[in-house]
């Protein structure tokens, strides 16, 4: 019993502080626009799922995507925000849709 409270607080401790679906922000920045994919230094550290997702991407085909959760994934750009992809310790999760 001890062991699943502990692993709702590193669960709550580990997503994103200021995390807003309502606004499609994370610390203030807008989710939508030109990502970088990167190994370290990342602005937002995500795990993709197949459902109860936080929040649902559209792999964009426009390089200036407006609309929340439309990335447009391109590492010769400058980005909006950087992600990883993560197993476990995520800030938020998303789930890619065409």
């Amino acid at each position: 019993m001890n062991s699943f409270f502990i692993g709702i607080i590193i669960a709550a401790v580990t997503m994103c502080a200021d995390f807003n679906k309502e606004e499609c922000t994370c610390n203030d920045i807008y989710l939508s626009g030109v990502v970088n994919v990167v190994e370290y230094n990342e602005d937002f550290k995500v795990r993709v799922v197949d459902g109860f997702e936080d929040l649902t991407v559209t792999n964009s085909p426009y390089t200036a995507p407006s609309s929340c959760g439309n990335w447009y994934f391109n590492n010769n750009m400058n980005p909006n925000f950087t992600v990883r992809f993560v197993e476990y310790g995520e800030d938020f999760t998303i789930r890619i849709v065409e």
